[in-house]
């Protein structure tokens, strides 16, 4: 895991404490204990380990059946979404940590237990004391109640899956789908005794899947896994002066507290998935998705605001075109893009020349690779032309530089390799360049939710992250959705809006602050495909000498 907060020589480290109901945890714990234990700023001092756990796992099925009736086709539910819908890399599976934890000191105790609370009782939260740990780290237990949540300098940190303003309670991830919800959040917090009310220290949101709960876990789980080293490093880094950050006034709810749906609310929720499912087959079947170009020339050079104004650029039968990047020279408008055969497993980057008034020729092929191509980032340096196209898929971000413009095109440098981006865009602000790019730690994660910037002397680099990263952890807002503009003074970051579905709509951010310290932005106004209903989502604005430029995509048949 890349870090931007580096320990300091002779600084002490962190020191954590573990909760935990065994040694089996899910993998994303199993992950945050092995980079807090290979860490130069953490250290982990405690395991404090559950005894009535392993009882209560042992009690009779039926039993439990029984006391649970009214959950049973909840139960059930789950069951099958596990054997019908398995993400691509599943990251929930069971590990061994005990190994991991060796020779860390370990305290077992029997907490009180009333329905969902514990108590730990005064002799052991003595022997915790007197490790004086500054923080813990909840991967076990229940609601904990009593002196556990003073005992640690800096708290008991812990996950919930869920946006606590909206949803408090469980199970995680189901009544964002249940409810339409487009985003499911996930917080860490400081334990209070208020349920799901502590101090929020990091809160992030991604697309809420709309077919299966399995899959909306593995990908919240996944990318929840690289929170806490963060916030500890951080801490770690610059002291606790953010911990003690807070609203003037509360966060609001007025929602219920959520519990596991009933039998009746699970029939609801099956019988919505199944005539959903039927649907999206039924339409993938018969239609897919082609992107195209809309576009408005101005004499005044302002932007276009009126989308229903904006001309059709409709590509040939059989192909589609998407994020355009723009250069304008010599009266021409040169429209770098994306350009897709349905029939071909990856997409080239083409030019379309255009003229002052609209008049516009064919498509013409100007960098093809053995890997997908896409979101072409055209820009001049020193009288140079360069080309960083989106490479993902070779896990690399290459810069090309251009031989003879418009359509010859050379690898110049690559500029990061074996990482995972996507939406690379570069912006020279303040005698620096500034990379924006949505970037993941894991596969598992979705590359729509984390903008990371990173900032250089030169396009070339060396390209060092910014202390904030990743600054934007929000699905609705993060991933980068042309180049960053100029307007009346001030400067704009479209970015891409892939809650709904990817690439539903855009949001144009005012850049407020951007420096090696902070980075702020703040929304400005949010297009949605709304002017048009055969046209389903936007998700590349371009402004560029006169030129308003956005893609937009619309089903078309599949035999036609």
């Amino acid at each position: 895991m890349e870090s931007a907060y580096k320990a300091h020589t002779g600084k002490p480290k962190i020191k954590v404490g573990i909760l935990l109901n065994s040694y089996k945890v899910s993998y994303p714990y199993y992950h945050i204990l092995e980079t807090l234990i290979h860490s130069d700023y953490a250290e982990l001092s405690l395991v404090v380990l559950n005894k009535t756990r392993a009882g209560l796992k042992r009690r009779v099925s039926i039993s439990k059946l029984i006391e649970h009736f009214n959950l049973l086709f909840f139960f059930a539910y789950q069951i099958i979404d596990q054997k019908l819908f398995k993400p691509r890399y599943p990251i929930m599976k069971q590990k061994d940590c005990r190994e991991l934890l060796k020779g860390i000191p370990v305290i077992e105790t029997t907490p009180e237990t009333k329905k969902f609370f514990q108590w730990i009782d005064k002799d052991d939260i003595q022997k915790i004391n007197s490790y004086n740990c500054d923080l813990f780290i909840r991967m076990g237990f229940r609601i904990l109640r009593g002196d556990i949540l003073r005992i640690a300098r800096y708290g008991i940190w812990s996950f919930h899956h869920a946006d606590n303003k909206v949803n408090r309670g469980g199970p995680p991830c189901f009544w964002e789908m249940y409810e339409k919800n487009p985003v499911t959040g996930t917080i860490v917090q400081v334990l209070s005794s208020d349920l799901d009310n502590g101090k929020v220290l990091y809160k992030t949101y991604g697309a809420t899947h709309k077919f299966s709960l399995n899959v909306s876990r593995n990908g919240v789980y996944a990318k929840a896994m690289f929170f806490i080293p963060r916030l500890i490093s951080k801490l770690h880094h610059e002291g606790p002066g953010f911990l003690n950050e807070t609203p003037q006034l509360p966060e609001f709810y007025s929602h219920p507290l959520y519990l596991a749906p009933t039998n009746l609310q699970t029939i609801k929720f099956v019988w919505r998935l199944l005539t959903s499912s039927f649907t999206k087959f039924i339409r993938q079947f018969f239609y897919r998705n082609q992107w195209f170009l809309m576009y408005s020339l101005s004499k005044t050079g302002k932007i276009q605001p009126s989308m229903r104004k904006l001309k059709k650029m409709i590509p040939p039968k059989g192909t589609f075109w998407a994020d355009p990047h723009v250069i304008f020279r010599d009266g021409y408008y040169y429209i770098f893009l994306e350009e897709k055969f349905f029939n071909r497993k990856n997409a080239h980057i083409s030019v379309i020349k255009m003229d002052e008034e609209g008049n516009y020729g064919s498509a013409q092929k100007v960098l093809e690779l053995p890997y997908h191509l896409s979101y072409p980032f055209v820009f001049s340096h020193q009288n140079c032309d360069y080309m960083i196209p989106e490479s993902g898929a070779n896990k690399t971000i290459e810069l090309y530089k251009c031989e003879s413009f418009p359509d010859k095109w050379k690898l110049h440098k690559v500029l990061m390799q074996d990482v995972q981006t996507v939406d690379t865009t570069l912006h020279f602000h303040n005698g620096k360049w500034w990379m924006f790019v949505n970037k993941v730690e894991h596969p598992a994660v979705s590359n729509n939710d984390e903008l990371h910037i990173y900032h250089a002397v030169s396009p070339e680099g060396p390209w060092e992250p910014h202390r904030l990263n990743p600054v934007i952890s929000d699905v609705r807002r993060a991933r980068p959705a042309g180049k960053i503009f100029e307007y009346n003074g001030k400067f704009y970051r479209p970015s891409q809006d892939c809650s709904v579905t990817y690439g539903y709509g855009i949001r144009i951010n005012e850049i407020i602050t951007l420096n090696e310290a902070e980075y702020h932005e703040k929304e400005t106004d949010f297009i949605e495909p709304l002017w048009d209903d055969k046209i389903n989502g936007v998700h590349t604005f371009i402004f560029e000498k006169n030129l308003t430029l956005i893609d937009g995509v619309r089903k078309v048949s599949k035999w036609s």
